[in-house]
């Protein structure tokens, strides 16, 4: 049982060429990190779209009149992006479970992850695009 666990780990720590990638295992590992990269882009987009609503609150804040009971966009925007993380897990679990059990489980999950987390990246950067 630990075998094929300690192989599983060795594998994904060998070098693979992702555009050469047919075993499902190694499509497996290239489809984690494409979905590793795409992470790590909407964490630095995050990053960018949450200082700029801070920042516009804030400028914001200091003209507005005492009668305007509109809602800061950062927090807005926090706790619009925690409920779509729930949603792109439990989302990714959902599409990817058609193929539960199998060895194609795995790059399913990590696609879909890749796919939703791509879109959700543009959404970001779009809200802040200057007109």
């Amino acid at each position: 049982m630990i075998l094929p666990l300690l192989m599983l780990i060795a594998a994904q720590d060998a070098p693979v060429d992702c555009d050469k990638a047919d075993t499902q295992l190694d499509m497996n590992i290239c489809a984690e990190r494409d979905f590793e990269a795409a992470d790590a882009e909407l964490n630095r987009q995050w990053k960018i779209t949450y200082a700029r609503m801070r920042q516009d609150d804030g400028a914001y804040n200091q003209t507005r009149d005492r009668y305007d009971t509109s809602t800061d966009s950062a927090p807005a925007l926090l706790e619009s992006q925690r409920a779509w993380l729930k949603y792109r897990e439990s989302y990714c679990i959902a599409e990817s479970n058609r193929a539960r059990g199998g060895s194609m489980h795995a790059m399913l999950y990590s696609t879909c992850m890749t796919d939703l987390t791509t879109a959700r990246t543009a959404q970001l950067a779009e809200m802040i695009k200057e007109e």
